[in-house]
């Protein structure tokens, strides 16, 4: 409902807006931002082997603290020229599925974590934006379900504070820009593992992302 209310605070500046972005930048409006992406890096978080009816390994699973995609929403918010402000809420989550054959169905394994970002950057020219910034990562469960149950089982790690820097590069008159960028964190285990293979301690969820930044206002 928050979020809704900004949209609708901003529409009245968003609807003069021009489409270059160094004009759209003039007005000092905002960018409502829509993004995906994918992530690499990170240590293991936790593996699994797959097992059917007869105890044969039939696939694996290994999640990295720093995988695999991304989603969020966000504003791109204006401070003073050239400098603006990126604030964003998401979704990042790495999951691994065995599509083997088995009277009990399917296994996985997932992690999933809620991000809230605060990313000031400088807008270099019409082509280049350079930034960086705080994220942090809440709610930050593994999942699993194995053969033979249909019980889920979870694990929790801290909420965790980390840091990100990133390069944009603008896609021509659109407001609309690509993103390459790293972000350092480290998770820590709060409950009890439900495998042994779990990192506990000191987990490095550290990653190298491409996004995509879909301006839609």
């Amino acid at each position: 409902m928050k979020l809704l209310a900004c949209i609708c605070l901003l529409l009245p500046n968003l609807a003069s807006a021009e489409f270059a972005y160094g004009e759209y930048a003039k007005e000092n409006n905002w960018d409502l931002l829509l993004s995906l992406g994918a992530t690499y890096g990170g240590d293991t978080i936790a593996e699994a082997y797959y097992v059917d009816e007869n105890n044969n390994v039939v696939d694996d699973a290994v999640l990295k603290g720093g995988g695999l995609f991304k989603a969020s929403v966000g504003i791109d918010w204006p401070l003073v020229k050239d400098l603006r402000l990126i604030t964003n809420a998401g979704y990042h989550v790495d999951t691994q599925f065995s599509f083997a054959s088995t009277s009990s169905g399917n296994q996985g394994m997932w992690f999933t974590r809620f991000v809230v970002e605060a990313l000031p950057y400088y807008q270099i020219n019409d082509s280049f934006k350079l930034g960086g910034g705080l994220t942090y990562h809440m709610s930050n469960k593994v999942g699993g379900q194995f053969i033979g149950s249909d019980e889920k089982y979870y694990a929790r790690y801290e909420d965790t504070l980390g840091y990100t820097g990133f390069v944009g590069y603008m896609l021509g008159e659109s407001r609309s820009w690509i993103e390459l960028r790293y972000t350092y964190i480290k998770y820590d285990l709060e409950t009890a593992p439900f495998l042994a293979s779990f990192c506990t301690a000191n987990c490095d969820g550290s990653h190298v992302g491409l996004t995509l930044h879909w301006a839609v206002l």
